[in-house]
């Protein structure tokens, strides 16, 4: 018999998976340091338990994959504006069995951030995921969040909504309504989308995905300037159609980033709208770091393991091997053996 609960389609099972994924490596991460209480928040949790469309069988939702990961978080808040929602997670909860420190709450997400963020200590390695329904979350949420130590993120950016909803004469705020529920200035932390929306108007992108590029680039602009990284997974539907961007963002850890882009480009080639390559890669390395002395393998990752591309650790190993071999890259401390290839963390070298 089916469930009542969310019926989801096989692209948000996708994004469930990448989602559980690294939720095992980051508590595992953390489990080696001592000081850490870890803690997740779900600001827009659903129901904790979904429907497959196309496999007709219940799937776990977030909170549900969050509380059973393993190891476990020492702390976990759910949030959902819909009581029918929060009452459903409680029941799980009780259902299943689960003995954890968990707090559920229905309430406006947008609201309740500043409750939450003041539970935060600065032992307090967290990971807070952003997936509304809807165009629900402002920025400003987002914000609130950021300005707290040891904060990540998942973030549902809704890329294909925002191109239906911005860019209409008849409201100032360039938006479709007169009065809306959330305004284009509220979901982005900046005025940036402002120009992108202009730009759309004067025709001057010459095709669709350079507008959901600057849209993506404008969204993400007050994180970055916050110090944070970033990778995005492109998520489409049936048609290959984008329909949102899941977006993982941090200014923690160069680990991290290396372990998001395992999960997310690591099981499949990922159909980029601007694809890249080794050559490029060596290119952003000679173009940053020429000249400048030596440089940490750290440095390198923050340069080239950030942003709207899809490379991954081995990629950025392959390109610094290549470098190396051409003689352009010199280590500072020269291979003992060549069999030990790979640029660690520590590493230091130059580039000519």
């Amino acid at each position: 018999m089916k469930t009542k609960y969310y019926k989801i389609n096989y692209w948000s099972e996708k994004k469930l998976d990448y989602f559980k994924k690294y939720l095992s490596a980051y508590t595992t991460i953390f489990k080696r340091k001592p000081w850490a209480k870890t803690i997740f928040v779900d600001m827009f949790a659903g129901p904790g338990m979904c429907f497959s469309k196309s496999r007709d069988i219940e799937v776990e939702g977030s909170p549900i994959i969050a509380l059973k990961s393993s190891p476990t978080f020492s702390r976990y808040i759910f949030n959902d504006l819909d009581k029918r929602n929060t009452e459903k997670i409680k029941k799980l909860i009780r259902q299943k069995s689960i003995h954890v420190d968990a707090q559920v709450e229905n309430k406006d997400a947008n609201i309740f951030v500043d409750e939450v963020v003041s539970q935060l200590k600065n032992n307090n390695p967290t990971l807070v995921l952003l997936d509304p329904q809807a165009l629900d979350l402002k920025y400003n949420t987002i914000l609130t969040f950021a300005n707290r130590p040891l904060v990540d993120f998942f973030i549902n950016f809704p890329v294909s909504p925002l191109r239906r909803m911005i860019g209409r004469k008849k409201c100032p705020n360039l938006c479709q309504k007169q009065n809306c529920t959330i305004c284009p200035k509220e979901i982005f932390g900046s005025q940036a989308w402002i120009t992108v929306v202009e730009k759309k108007r004067e025709g001057n992108y010459s095709n669709l995905t350079e507008h959901k590029r600057d849209l993506l680039r404008a969204y993400m602009d007050p994180l970055e300037a916050l110090g944070y990284k970033w990778a995005v997974k492109h998520i489409r539907n049936s048609n290959k159609s984008p329909i949102y961007d899941l977006i993982f963002a941090s200014k923690n850890s160069s680990i991290a980033m290396c372990i998001i882009r395992d999960v997310m480009f690591g099981d499949e080639k990922q159909l980029t709208l601007w694809p890249i390559n080794e050559d490029e890669i060596k290119s952003v390395i000679q173009k940053n770091f020429t000249g400048v002395g030596s440089v940490l393998t750290e440095d390198a990752y923050s340069i080239v393991l950030t942003g709207d591309n899809t490379y991954r650790e081995k990629d950025l190993q392959s390109a610094l091997r290549s470098l190396e071999e051409d003689g352009s890259l010199a280590r500072d401390i020269p291979l003992i053996s060549k069999r030990k290839k790979k640029f660690d963390f520590g590493v230091t070298f130059k580039i000519s």
